[in-house]
C-alpha cells in the first residue's frame, strides 16, 4: 500500500515466500492399492511493514513514560493522533527453516475409477530477523527529551512464530469412456490453529507486540474435466469453491483481506513424446466483496472498508520420464 493510505498504521507491506522441498515415495500395497510417503523441508522468509503514529507513540498509551507520556516529560508537544505529516515506521523481516510431512493412499474401484486421501502435516516456524525503524524527527526530539532515555526504536532482533496448517484432501477420479473422465475433490485445512500473531522484541522496552487472527478452519471443494482429444492433447476445465478461514470483518485485517473465492479454471496438456509432457494452465478467481471493521490492539486505529478483487494465475509445468 502506499504510506499515506487510510489503513497505514494496520500495514503497508506484507510479503510472505516459502520454498518446499519434498522428496517423495511410493510403492503398490496391493493390486489395488498403493501408498506414498513424502518428507518436507521448506523454508520461509517475511517482511511485514507499517506506518507508526508518532503522535500517538508521543502520548504514549503503554504507560512506559509514566503519567503524562513523553509529550509532557519536558512540555514537548507533537501533532494530532493521526497525522501523516509526523509518521514514522517499522519493517520487520525474519526467516526459518523447518520439516514437515505428508503421506497418501490410492485405491482402484473397479476398472474406471480411483479414490485417494492425502495428508500434509502442519510446520511450525520460529522467524528470527530483525526490525528496523524510521523515526519521524518531532518524535525523536521528544524521546531524546525523555528521562530517563529511551532506547525504543534503535533497530533490534525479533522472533515471531507461525504454524502453517495441516490438510487432509480425499480426491475421486473416473473414466465415463475412451476419452472424457470427472475428477472431484474435497480439501480440509486446520487454520483455527492461527489465533494469533506475536513478535517478540529484544530490545526490552519494546516487549513484544500480539494481532490477535482468531482463524477458522476451511474446507475447498472442486470438480473438474479431463477431455483427451488425441493421443498428443488433453483439455481441461474445472471449478472450485474455496472458503476463507477469516470469517469475521473485525478479524480481516489489511494484511490478508481475503474472501470466499470461486475458481474457474481451464488448461492443456500436450504429450511432446514419451517421455515428456508440457501443460499449461489459467485460473480465474472471482472473489467476494470483502467487509473489514478492524481496530489494533495497540492504539486503536479502526480500519472500515470494503475490497473488491480478483485474481488471474497463469501456470506452466513440463514433466520428464527418465
Amino acid at each position: 500500500y502506499d504510506t499515506g493510505w487510510v489503513g497505514r498504521y494496520t500495514a503497508t507491506k506484507s510479503e510472505v515466500h516459502t520454498l518446499n522441498i519434498n522428496p517423495s515415495f511410493a510403492a503398490k500395497a496391493t493390486d489395488k492399492l498403493s501408498v506414498g510417503f513424502g518428507f518436507n523441508i521448506q523454508y520461509i522468509e517475511a517482511t511485514l511493514a507499517n506506518q507508526l503514529d508518532s503522535a500517538a507513540i508521543c502520548q504514549d498509551p503503554q504507560g512506559l513514560a509514566g503519567a503524562g507520556g513523553f509529550c509532557n516529560l519536558n512540555n514537548l508537544t507533537l501533532a494530532n493522533i493521526g497525522t501523516s505529516t509526523y509518521d514514522s515506521s517499522i519493517s520487520l523481516s525474519g526467516d526459518d527453516l523447518n520439516f514437515g510431512w505428508n503421506a497418501g493412499i490410492l485405491y482402484q474401484m473397479g476398472d474406471n475409477a480411483k479414490l485417494g486421501v492425502a495428508y500434509r502435516s502442519s510446520i511450525k516456524h520460529q522467524l528470527d530477523g530483525t526490525a528496523n525503524f524510521v523515526v519521524d524527527t518531532n518524535l525523536q526530539t521528544v524521546l531524546d527529551a525523555a528521562v530517563p532515555a529511551f532506547n525504543l526504536f534503535e533497530a533490534t532482533g525479533v522472533i515471531a512464530s507461525v504454524e502453517l496448517p495441516e490438510s487432509l484432501s480425499v480426491s475421486y477420479a473416473r473414466n465415463m469412456g475412451d476419452k472424457l473422465s470427472i475428477l472431484a475433490d474435497v480439501t480440509w485445512t486446520r487454520w483455527s490453529n492461527f489465533r494469533e500473531l506475536t513478535i517478540v522484541f529484544d530490545n526490552p522496552y519494546m516487549g513484544s507486540s500480539t494481532i490477535p487472527e482468531n482463524w477458522d478452519n476451511s474446507y475447498r471443494y472442486s470438480f473438474g474435466a479431463n477431455y483427451k482429444q488425441n493421443d498428443k492433447m488433453t483439455l481441461r476445465a474445472g471449478i472450485a469453491v474455496d472458503q476463507t478461514p477469516i470469517r469475521s470483518p473485525e478479524d480481516r485485517t489489511p494484511r490478508i483481506p481475503g474472501d470466499d473465492r470461486t475458481w474457474l479454471s481451464f488448461g492443456v496438456g500436450y504429450n511432446m513424446s514419451s517421455d515428456m509432457t508440457i501443460d499449461v494452465g489459467f485460473s480465474h478467481l472471482f472473489v467476494d466483496d470483502t467487509d473489514l471493521n478492524n481496530t489494533d490492539a495497540s492504539f486503536g486505529h479502526t480500519v472500515t472498508g470494503k475490497y473488491d478483487a480478483d485474481v488471474n494465475i497463469l501456470s506452466a509445468q513440463a514433466n520428464l520420464k527418465f
